[in-house]
């Protein structure tokens, strides 16, 4: 343990600060949707515009990753784990890149998309009024999309490399030996 983990008395750890707790909570909560997602595929809209556009398996096994990934990085981060930083940015690029992938298919092609959710919508019994489904697929709407969007990969990351301080070095890269 760091010198600098403990506290002046009982040589236990200072908690976490408020900031990286909510970062573990939207780690674990993002892990355990989308491990439901992976299990329950066949009820996401998501799932089924991918499927449909020939992607899937990719619809299935992203999410997969991404649980096992953000389920590690909360454990890490809340054991403070050496290895705390580098598998919650990694996480966090994962999360990234996956938001950024959905985003981009539903600007390319939002008729697929709408018709993707329409037949999930449908399929499950629920009601469909058209003009809700003029409003979420609307250009202001895909807009508000990519601004949420952002906002959901900038600040975590934001606030991980923010009070990365706070959480141990990770140990040297050594060159493998001959």
């Amino acid at each position: 343990m760091e010198p600098d983990d403990l506290q002046e008395k009982g040589g236990r750890r200072r908690p976490l600060s408020l900031w990286l707790r909510g970062l573990t909570l939207y780690l674990g909560w993002s892990a355990a949707r989308a491990v439901f997602v992976a299990i329950l595929s066949v009820m996401n809209p998501d799932v089924r515009s991918m499927a449909e556009a020939g992607l899937g398996p990719v619809a299935t096994i992203g999410p997969a990753v991404y649980g096992l990934l953000g389920l590690g990085a909360a454990v890490a981060l809340t054991l403070r784990h050496p290895l705390a930083f580098p598998m919650t940015l990694t996480t966090l690029a994962f999360d990234a890149s996956a938001t950024l992938f959905e985003l981009w298919r539903t600007t390319s092609d939002p008729a697929a998309v709408r018709a993707a959710y329409a037949a999930n919508r449908e399929a499950r019994g629920l009601p469909l009024p058209d003009d809700r489904l003029d409003l979420m697929f609307s250009p202001e709407a895909i807009t508000v999309m990519w601004v949420i969007g952002g906002v959901m990969v900038v600040v975590p990351t934001a606030i991980l490399l923010w009070r990365k301080h706070e959480l141990p070095e990770p140990p040297p890269i050594r060159p493998p030996s001959r």
